[in-house]
């Protein structure tokens, strides 16, 4: 199933060109579901676009788990070798 969802979502990047080649991709992160599956759906294309992703979390101070969300997201960014801003 991971293969089909990646495949439909190439094949939407490649009709919409939403991505050149060699372009540095900005992904807004929560450490959510969804942008967690946005990070790993474009880190595993990574190399087919040739694309440098760099993650950010804005961390508001509005809750007091924004500390440990930032955390995780930064020990998720590491395990992919990825920047987080």
């Amino acid at each position: 199933m991971e293969s089909n969802v990646i495949e439909r979502v190439k094949n939407t990047i490649e009709r919409y060109s939403m991505i050149k080649k060699g372009e540095s991709i900005l992904v807004a992160f929560s450490h959510g579901p969804d942008s967690t599956a946005l990070f790993y759906i474009l880190h595993t294309l990574r190399k087919d676009y040739n694309i440098k992703l760099i993650a950010s979390y804005i961390n508001h101070g509005l809750r007091k788990e924004t500390e440990q969300e930032e955390k995780k997201a930064r020990e998720f960014c590491r395990k992919y070798n990825s920047e987080l801003i």
